[in-house]
C-alpha cells in the first residue's frame, strides 16, 4: 500500500492554482482523489517532497503549513490503515481504506507540538533521574532543534519515519556545522556512538509519547544506530600507586587528585562522590543511594579511600574537597601529567563509517569516568569475583561489565606473554 501526492495541473481551484491530489495503490488497486481544501500554484510545489514550499517572505495568513500539516496527518492515517489492517487480518479494499480515511480519530498527532511534548517529558523524569541524565537528554533535544533550524526539516510526530531517519543520519555524519567564537562555520559531525545515543533517547521518548497516545505509527521502532565498543580508559596500578603516593606542590591539584583516588577506590560516579555526606560513611563502609539509578550500595572502603577520609575528617572540606565537573576534569589532566601518566594511547572512532585514529598521551584521555573505569579493573585484575565487582558498580548491562571482564582478561595475558619472552629471550 503506497501513497503519492501529486499537483492535479489538469485542473484548477478558484483560487487560480491547482488542487493537490492524493494516489493511493493497493493490490493492484488504485484510489485517485482530491486532498479537501489543499491547493497550490505550480511553482510552489516540491514534487520530490510532495509538499508545498513555504514562500521566502511568507505573510502571517500564509496557509501552507497548515496545507502541509494536512498531508502529514493523511500521510499518517495510510500507514495506521495499513498497520491495523495487518494487524486485525483485514483484507484491505477501496471501501475500507476510504471509510478509514473518513475517521480523523484514527489519529490526532497532528495537533500536538513534538518539541513541547518533549518539554513534558522531561519534566515527567525530573524526580527519577539524575541532573546530569537530564542534561544529556536535553542535549538530544537540542542537537533534533538544530536539525530542524538547518535542514528546514519540520519535527512533527506525523514525519517520524525512515525517511526523517535517513535525513537525520546523513546531517549528522556529513552535514553538520557548527560556529567558532569568530562566527567561522566549522565541521560539527558527530561519532557513531553519539549518534546512537541521540536515537536511544529519541526511541525511550517515543515510546513514552506512543503510550500517552501523542503518537500513533511506530515505525520509530525500526531505527538502529550502531554503537561501537571503545577502549577502555583506566589507570594501571603502578599508575594508581604513582598519582596516590605523588607530591603535588599546588593544593588544588592535590584536592582533585584525593577525589579521583577515592573515585578509583570505591567505583562511585562523580555525581555521588559530589554529594557524598559523614552519614554515608557508616563504619567501614560507604552506604549510599546512587543517583543514577536510585539503588541503594554499600561498597566497603579500602585502605586508600579511608585514608582519603581521615586526611579531611574535621576539616572544612570534609568529606572530599568538591571542585564543578568541567574543571575537575580539566585539573585532573594537570594531575596526571604531572605524575607522569603519559604512556601513547591510540583511540579510534568511526563516524558514519569513516574511521579516525588518533594517538595521545594518556592524561589527556583521563576523566572522571576514569574513576569506576579504574575500580572495575583493578579489581578483576586482582581477582575479586565478577559477582562481587558488579554489586558495587551496579551495572545493569550484561555487555557493559563484560568490556570490563574482556579488557582485565586481556591485560593478563599481555603481562603473563611479556614476563614469559622476557625469560626466553635472556
Amino acid at each position: 500500500m503506497q501513497l503519492k501526492f501529486y499537483l492535479n495541473t489538469q485542473k484548477k481551484t478558484r483560487y487560480g492554482d491547482h488542487p493537490v491530489y492524493m494516489y493511493i495503490t493497493f493490490n493492484s488497486d488504485r484510489i485517485r482523489k482530491p486532498v479537501k481544501g489543499v491547493h497550490a500554484k505550480l511553482k510552489s510545489w516540491d514534487e520530490s517532497k510532495e509538499r508545498i514550499r513555504k514562500a521566502p517572505r511568507a505573510n502571517p495568513f500564509d496557509e501552507v503549513d497548515s496545507f502541509n500539516n494536512r498531508l502529514d496527518f493523511i500521510e499518517t492515517q495510510v500507514k495506521l490503515i495499513k498497520q491495523q489492517a495487518f494487524d486485525r487480518r483485514i483484507k484491505i479494499t477501496k471501501k475500507y481504506i476510504l471509510e478509514r480515511l473518513e475517521d480523523e480519530s484514527l489519529t490526532t498527532t497532528g495537533n500536538y507540538d513534538f518539541f513541547k511534548i518533549a518539554d513534558q517529558y522531561l519534566e515527567s523524569i525530573r524526580p527519577i533521574k539524575a541532573p546530569r541524565t537530564l542534561r544529556g537528554k536535553q542535549t538530544v533535544f537540542n542537537f533534533l532543534k538544530s536539525f530542524q533550524e538547518d535542514k528546514k526539516y519540520p519535527i512533527s510526530f506525523t514525519r517520524i519515519d525512515l525517511d526523517f531517519f535517513e535525513a537525520l543520519r546523513k546531517y549528522a555524519f556529513e552535514e553538520r556545522l557548527i560556529f567558532d567564537s569568530l562566527g567561522k562555520s566549522v565541521d560539527g559531525t558527530i561519532e557513531d556512538n553519539y549518534f546512537a545515543k541521540i536515537i536511544t533517547v529519541l526511541k525511550t521518548f517515543l515510546n513514552w509519547a506512543f503510550e500517552r497516545d501523542y503518537i500513533k505509527d511506530q515505525t520509530y521502532k525500526k531505527f538502529k544506530a550502531r554503537e561501537r565498543e571503545t577502549e577502555v580508559i583506566c589507570l594501571t596500578m603502578d599508575e594508581f600507586i604513582r598519582l596516590s603516593e605523588f607530591k603535588f606542590k599546588s593544593k588544588r591539584l592535590d584536592h582533585v587528585r584525593d577525589f579521583f583516588i577515592f573515585g578509583c577506590s570505591t567505583g562511585l560516579r562523580f555525581s555521588d562522590l559530589t554529594t557524598l555526606q559523614s552519614s554515608h560513611i557508616q563504619g567501614d563502609f560507604v552506604v549510599k543511594t546512587i543517583q543514577k539509578t536510585q539503588d541503594n550500595t554499600t561498597i566497603p572502603l579500602n585502605r586508600f579511600a579511608k585514608q582519603i577520609l581521615k586526611k579531611y575528617e574535621d576539616t572544612v572540606h570534609e568529606v572530599l574537597p568538591k571542585v564543578s565537573h568541567q574543571k575537575f576534569n580539566k585539573y585532573l589532566k594537570e594531575c596526571c601529567r604531572e605524575a607522569g601518566i603519559d604512556t601513547p594511547i591510540s583511540i579510534t572512532r568511526f563516524a558514519g563509517g569513516k574511521r579516525r585514529e588518533t594517538t595521545l598521551p594518556k592524561y589527556e584521555l583521563i576523566s572522571s569516568h576514569a574513576a569506576r573505569k579504574t575500580f572495575t579493573t583493578l579489581s578483576l585484575l586482582m581477582g575479586v569475583p565478577e559477582r562481587v565487582v558488579r554489586n558495587i558498580t551496579g551495572h545493569k548491562k550484561e555487555e557493559n561489565f563484560k568490556r570490563y571482564v574482556n579488557f582485565s582478561k586481556e591485560y593478563e595475558k599481555q603481562q603473563v606473554n611479556n614476563a614469559w619472552d622476557k625469560i626466553i629471550s635472556e
